[in-house]
């Protein structure tokens, strides 16, 4: 017999997860503090705002839930702008960025 997860019963819809929604603000700082995903659609709107920054951008990833290519995409593009380095990251960005090879490049 296979093991199979719970399924609901017919008829009834079973809402997906609450995701911590994405944000970003800025710190006493300066720093770009970021939460939530930064995915496919969370990168797109978030590009605008690293690309027209006119300092270096220093980024807190502390509250960051999850990365995809999208979110690493988007700091390698800021960073053919301007200098970009990542001051705090969750654990999750921080073994991404690792597996990746880019830890010493980001956070310079």
């Amino acid at each position: 017999m296979i093991d199979r997860e719970p399924r609901a019963p017919r008829g009834i819809v079973v809402p997906p997860p609450e995701l911590p929604p994405f944000r970003y603000r800025r710190d006493e700082q300066g720093h770009i503090v970021v939460t939530g995903d930064v995915d496919m659609s969370s990168a797109a709107a978030f590009r605008p705002v690293l690309l027209a920054s006119t300092d270096p951008i220093v980024l807190d990833l502390s509250g960051v839930t999850f990365m995809d290519s999208a979110g690493v995409t988007l700091l390698l593009q800021a960073r053919t702008v301007r200098p970009v380095r990542i001051a705090a990251a969750s654990p999750q960005v921080a073994r991404l960025l690792e597996l990746l090879g880019l830890t010493e490049l980001l956070s310079s």
